[in-house]
């Protein structure tokens, strides 16, 4: 499922224009604990995107909110 995931973000992003942190949970066991069953998991810049199938909707929201943060000089929640 996290290869479908990242084969499915150029739909909405440009290749070259973001970058994709893989995060192997079974390497962290804090991580593991969180995610184990809910992976793939998407975050953009601390934001919880979504989870086991991209939702582009929800990527559209969070880039947006990343997006206005970065142009106000506000900081992200």
């Amino acid at each position: 499922m996290c290869e479908d995931l990242e084969q499915q973000l150029p739909e909405l992003l440009e290749p070259g224009t973001y970058r994709l942190e893989k995060v192997d949970i079974d390497e962290c066991p804090t991580l593991k604990k969180a995610y184990n069953v809910r992976v793939p998991v998407l975050n953009c810049e601390n934001i919880e995107v979504c989870e086991h199938f991209l939702d582009l909707e929800s990527l559209r929201n969070a880039l947006a909110q990343v997006h206005a943060s970065y142009n106000t000089g506000a900081e992200r929640q």
